[in-house]
């Protein structure tokens, strides 16, 4: 598509793919209001830009489409809508000369990053919140083939069980079933922060099989 944008070329990959929106967040993990930010190209509802790559990363894994470029086009675009147009008639070099408007933005900029870090430091860099609401004890015995793991982390983290990548909605909430084997079943869970560090919690379940009774008849 010639001149087309980023939001247009994000648009025609899930056209092809056939998803609806809430099935590409079920997909990647993408909190949904920041796919539709990215679809309307409202700047202002995205996170900072190492998130955005990341959710861009995120979306080639499952629309197949070269992150790099797509990273490329949509900095390309955010640079284009900070700075403006770049064309300028000749300045009269006898005029005295204004203060340079790229060099205040950038400065301006800078220190809305130093105190956006510094208000969210914790947020960012600091120990993610990790919290397991079912099973909420250790060494577990039960005696059904297979158990639902439930609990609660931020939406921004990324969440892993036994290095499986699990969907966190809006609220921060996951569930998942796992299938056991019989005896003892370890389950690493791991939060961990786009920056910062992560919180790992490790659950063990035994499963015992239900006995099987034998009947004896006398013939």
């Amino acid at each position: 598509m010639e001149n087309a944008t980023f939001r247009d070329f994000l648009q025609e990959y899930i056209d092809i793919k056939g998803f609806s929106t809430k099935k590409l967040c079920d997909a990647t993990g993408i909190p949904e209001r920041y796919l539709e930010a990215l679809l309307e190209n409202n700047n202002d509802a995205l996170p900072p830009a190492p998130y955005v790559r990341g959710y861009i990363g995120k979306l080639a894994d499952v629309l197949d489409f070269n992150k790099e470029e797509m990273w490329r086009l949509y900095k390309k675009e955010i640079a284009f809508l900070s700075s403006g147009a770049q064309d300028r008639l000749p300045g009269n070099r006898f005029a005295i000369k204004r203060i340079n408007k790229k060099s205040v933005i950038a400065g301006v900029c800078g220190i809305l990053l130093l105190t956006y870090v510094g208000t969210n430091f914790n947020k960012l860099l600091g120990t993610p919140q990790l919290e397991i609401t079912y099973p909420t004890t250790n060494n577990l015995i039960v005696h059904q083939p297979t158990i639902s793991i439930e609990g609660k982390t931020s939406s921004d983290n990324k969440l892993t069980i036994n290095n499986e990548e699990l969907f966190v909605d809006d609220d921060g909430r996951f569930k998942k079933e796992f299938n056991l084997d019989p005896g003892l079943n370890a389950l690493t869970i791991v939060s961990k922060k786009f920056l910062g560090r992560e919180k790992e919690i490790i659950k063990k379940i035994i499963y015992e099989p239900p006995r099987k009774i034998k009947i004896e008849t006398n013939e």
